[in-house]
């Protein structure tokens, strides 16, 4: 077992093995988060179990990562319920919310070569989610320990999955629809046991010869969990397959109780689980998500740059095309946003579109504020990036360095000599406008994918190349 930092995480191995298909991932609650009307970010069911305690007069757990089964076990037991009026009850209340844009979920949909999840949950943002971005609406299935549609997932299935590219989303507790979903701890512990058991019967099951080729990242899923969840896994697996089951745990919170920590490291010790310490499951999926886009990027780059000979030593080595081309846009960003900034960049190069950044272009030795201020005076297209991180600077005294980039713009664009034109790009939901970029039109690139406006910006930016081919001569 490893436990190390995302920064020291082999991300080349995991993005290796998603890319040949063989990463199942099992989502827990703690992925699922949404904004409330005091613009507070938590955790979706926290909220509905908070929703539900409050009104029912049920007291709430104070365990912070098990507010909504121990809610559950509560209500069952002062009223007795049947569970699909609770689930009705619970179905009420995510009418009236939606997940954070841009979340963890919506991440892990972009990634097409994951197609096959396992959720702890009991809603539909999932797939909801992957048919909003795949535009393939996806396979829904359940397993409960009195409803169990495990058969359902034969060759016949996993072929369609193959030949229609489309997505299966397993729901392990059951969701909201079905009679009876594990809401409870005892009832989550009884339905591992009984799909263990459901295996071993079943052994020609795809499913298991599916999982038998394939590692399992836990992400967002709680402490409980990981202790039931991993050991039968572990022990189908050690006396099915005679091999041990790969599990990769993604992110642990930074404020976890340090005692609690540590007996969860000494509980997996004895797995073969590659796991990612102090935090949170969201930032394993961003740096995941990060990585997975700039070498998809780097390899179409490769792609599309020429191989020669060096004279001394005759190794290849590779040469950029767009190497002695004067760039078109300047990229202005705060430090936070650096990784947005670079896959904007990354994405206008691999499509013949030359821009300047910083991380690109600066080298050591280098003059900073003069090269830098040259080469926005050089650039007919400045680009702004705006994002929560500029809101939070707006008040401040100090404007820091990229803003006094972007009154350099300002101040070009009002010349009738070498004047830019300035272009913002919004990367997250923030409504927060630079006061002197008021007036300008804000294109609107979520996460600096080639989603949301980003064909408008490439068009918009062909066409200025267009009109003054001198600069890129």
């Amino acid at each position: 077992m490893t436990s190390v930092k995302c920064d020291k995480f082999d991300w080349h191995k995991l993005i290796e093995l998603i890319k040949n298909k063989n990463v199942i991932p099992v989502i827990g609650q703690n992925l699922y988060r949404i904004e409330t009307e005091d613009k507070r970010e938590v955790l979706l069911y926290d909220f509905l179990a908070g929703q539900i305690a409050q009104e029912f007069g049920v007291e709430l757990s104070t365990d912070a990562g098990h507010k909504f089964a121990e809610l559950c076990l509560d209500f069952f037991e002062k009223y007795n319920p049947d569970k699909l009026a609770q689930s009705n009850s619970f179905n009420k209340t995510l009418k009236r919310v939606q997940l954070i844009p841009f979340n963890s979920i919506w991440k892990l949909a972009h990634i097409e070569d994951l197609n096959i999840f396992i959720t702890t949950v009991y809603d539909n943002f999932l797939s909801e989610i992957l048919k909003e971005v795949r535009k393939i609406q996806a396979r829904v299935l359940s397993y409960t320990v009195h409803e169990k549609y495990l058969h359902l997932l034969d060759d016949e299935l996993f072929d369609d999955i193959e030949k229609y590219q489309c997505s299966l989303v397993y729901h392990m507790f059951g969701n909201f629809g079905d009679l009876r979903p594990a809401y409870t701890e005892k009832d989550k512990r009884d339905t591992i046991l009984e799909f263990h058991k459901d295996m071993e019967l079943n052994r020609q099951n795809n499913l298991s010869r599916k999982l038998k080729n394939s590692s399992l990242l836990l992400l967002g899923c709680d402490d409980r969990f990981l202790r039931s969840f991993i050991p039968v896994f572990e022990k189908y697996y050690r006396t099915s397959h005679n091999q041990r089951l790969t599990v990769i745990v993604g992110g642990i919170p930074g404020t976890y109780n340090e005692k609690k920590f540590n007996k969860l490291i000494n509980f997996l010790k004895d797995y073969k689980v590659e796991f990612i310490y102090y935090c949170e499951s969201k930032d394993f999926v961003d740096c995941l998500s990060d990585r997975m886009k700039e070498e998809e990027v780097s390899e179409l780059l490769e792609d599309r740059i020429p191989v020669c000979k060096t004279e001394k030593k005759g190794r290849t080595k590779k040469v950029k095309e767009l190497e002695n081309v004067e760039p078109l846009a300047f990229i202005s960003h705060h430090g936070g946003n650096k990784a947005a900034s670079k896959r904007l960049a990354t994405h206008l190069k691999s499509d013949g579109i030359n821009v300047w950044l910083d991380q690109f272009e600066l080298k050591p030795g280098d003059g900073i504020d003069e090269t830098i201020m040259n080469a926005i005076d050089k650039c007919p297209v400045f680009i702004p990036i705006i994002s929560r991180e500029s809101e939070n600077l707006a008040g401040t005294n100090d404007l820091r360095y990229h803003s006094k980039e972007w009154v350099r713009a300002i101040e070009n664009m009002k010349l009738k000599k070498n004047p830019n034109k300035i272009m913002p790009v919004i990367i997250d939901d923030t409504f927060w406008m630079y006061k002197d970029f008021k007036n300008l039109f804000h294109i609107k690139i979520p996460n600096g994918d080639k989603v949301g406006d980003y064909e408008k910006l490439k068009k918009s930016l062909l066409d200025i190349k267009e009109e003054i081919p001198v600069a890129n001569d």
